[in-house]
């Protein structure tokens, strides 16, 4: 349409580097500010990245600037598909996000009928993407390394506590309905587990025998026994490699 959304100016410096990526193998550390690539000089992270995803796949030279040191580097970006497209990633985050203007930001201030409300809708939509995400994992779509134990719970509680009451609050909302989905799962020993029950002796006409429940119990026991021992796995694995 002839023009262009106003976006804040970010340095192409380092904010966070993902486990397993591109720029993590090659050894790009938080902190690091991107100087040049194949001899191009970057000042904004928007440049570098979009330079970087214009070439999936291709090898490229990086000037880093690292405290007092000048570092050279051969990183290649992944191939991504990305809305029918390939783009090439790092897998890296911007330090900051720059200053907004006052002019630009909005504050929504609603009422008490229209908070409850709007409460209402954030927590379905947080139900359902829960469930998605639930049933992803079943399906193996997405990788069971994403699942958290209280290690890493407890750590972005600490970084959303020290980005403010809003996103602490916002960040135990989210483990709330996370951890009520969980005690909802059929699972014996959790409460949808007793639903379960009770569901089967509506229709059966009689309670389950002490023997089944006894056998549903172990079972419950066991999954959940084997789900938080991945989560602890996978928190340790995070420090490890933190």
């Amino acid at each position: 349409m002839g023009f262009e959304p106003w976006r804040p100016r970010v340095e192409a410096q380092v904010g966070r580097v993902l486990e397993g990526s591109p720029a993590e193998q090659a050894g790009l550390q938080k902190g690091d500010r991107i100087l040049a690539i194949d001899d191009r000089q970057i000042k904004l992270f928007t440049d570098m990245s979009e330079y970087v995803r214009q070439r999936p796949g291709v090898p490229m030279e990086f000037k880093i600037a690292r405290g007092d040191s000048i570092l050279n580097m051969t990183i290649t970006p992944r191939a991504l598909e990305h809305e029918g497209k390939t783009v090439g990633q790092l897998g890296i985050g911007a330090l900051n996000p720059g200053n907004i203007p006052d002019d630009m930001v909005v504050y929504y201030d609603y009422s008490l009928f229209g908070a409850v409300g709007k409460a209402i809708t954030q927590t379905g939509d947080m139900t359902l993407l829960t469930l998605k995400m639930l049933g992803k994992l079943v399906t193996g779509e997405v990788s069971v390394k994403n699942l958290s134990g209280p290690i890493n719970i407890a750590r972005h509680a600490g970084l959303s506590a020290s980005a403010g009451i809003n996103r602490f609050l916002n960040f135990l909302a989210i483990v709330s309905i996370s951890l009520g989905i969980l005690n909802l799962l059929p699972i014996p020993v959790l409460d949808g587990g007793h639903l379960l029950f009770y569901i089967v002796e509506i229709f059966k006409g009689s309670p389950v025998s002490e023997q089944t429940e006894m056998t549903g119990r172990m079972i419950g026991v066991f999954l959940l026994v084997m789900l938080m021992g991945l989560a602890f796995y996978n928190d340790i694995m995070r420090l490890v490699g933190n």
